[in-house]
């Protein structure tokens, strides 16, 4: 990333780039954020020399919204609050200055909890599957924090749309639209590993009175309207995909 495109690819010319490149994952240190600024930015300038260039993908963050709490929606302020953060909300906007100016369209994806085969290992989901496949109980910290978790095919379909869709531009959300907490995440994967909830519920119990610690959720309603996309995967169905897929 950041360095001269080979010529092959220049020849080839392409109407549509999809940009996903991040390195460094799960450093996300200064350090780490100012490199992928920099590179990301040389890249961008590469491509200047495809001619045929029509539209820019690129895969954003919900961490661009900062610490907020509730339902996100794209036409909000956004209020980094870690240099990841910074560092995609710079890129947005320097991608958006550079198409505008080259007159390509943008469309700015901003992820949720994004989950499936081939994550890492130290991830959420991932972690409860291996657990729970090598009988053991899984260690729940935090039960009652939530997040909005999406599979990653509902993910990679909006990206499809958006390709097919060449007047579509602008900032969505990416995310199921709902908010899920660690403990319906646990019990989840138990439920549909094991048949049943036994050890979930017990670890409900101690923490019933403990209010729901809402994160952040997609207002995917932009998404809906003008990509006329919406996702099609339960969480329930997402993680058995992902324990199959993986196993």
């Amino acid at each position: 990333m950041g360095e001269a495109l080979p010529d092959s690819l220049v020849s080839f010319s392409p109407e549509v780039l999809v940009h996903l490149a991040w390195n460094g994952i799960p450093d996300f240190s200064a350090k780490t954020c100012a490199e992928n600024v920099g590179a990301q930015i040389r890249f961008l300038g590469e491509t200047e020399k495809f001619k045929n260039l029509k539209k820019v993908l690129v895969s954003g963050s919900c961490l661009e919204y900062g610490d907020k709490k509730g339902l996100c929606h794209e036409t909000e302020a956004v209020l980094p609050d870690s240099y990841f953060s910074w560092a995609k909300q710079t890129l947005s906007n320097y991608f958006r200055l550079f198409c505008q100016q080259r007159h390509i369209g943008l469309l700015w994806f901003r992820l949720f909890y994004v989950y499936g085969p081939g994550q890492r290992s130290a991830a959420l989901i991932p972690t409860l599957i291996d657990v729970s496949r090598a009988g053991r109980k899984p260690e729940i910290k935090n039960p009652s924090a939530s997040n909005d978790f999406i599979y990653i095919d509902d993910v990679l379909d909006a990206f499809v749309k958006g390709i097919e869709h060449r007047e579509c531009s602008g900032v969505l959300n990416l995310g199921s639209g709902r908010p899920a907490s660690v403990l319906e995440v646990a019990q989840t994967v138990e439920n549909v590993l094991k048949g049943d909830t036994n050890y979930s519920n017990k670890h409900a119990r101690t923490f019933e009175e403990e209010k729901l610690k809402s994160g952040m959720v997609a207002d995917i309603s932009q998404a809906k309207s003008v990509l006329g996309w919406e996702p099609n995967t339960s969480l329930s169905e997402g993680i058995e995909k992902t324990w199959k897929l993986s196993a």
